[in-house]
């Protein structure tokens, strides 16, 4: 089982290669996303995908 992770797969593109991958059974699909511009429906099958509501903030700059 390949495990990937998409950042920004509730937006128009992340979205459209989480459906992309989740063609193939053996793929687990991890989206993070902080729906600020995203939409949940846009999430592929539930059962293969996992949505993290987080953001991602460099904080050493």
């Amino acid at each position: 089982m390949a495990m990937i992770l998409i950042t920004g797969g509730a937006g128009n593109i992340g979205s459209r290669l989480a459906m992309l991958l989740d063609k193939n059974p053996n793929n687990h699909i991890v989206i993070l996303d902080n729906l600020l511009t995203g939409i949940r429906a846009h999430i592929p099958n539930q059962k293969t995908s996992r949505l993290l509501r987080q953001m991602l903030i460099n904080v050493s700059m």
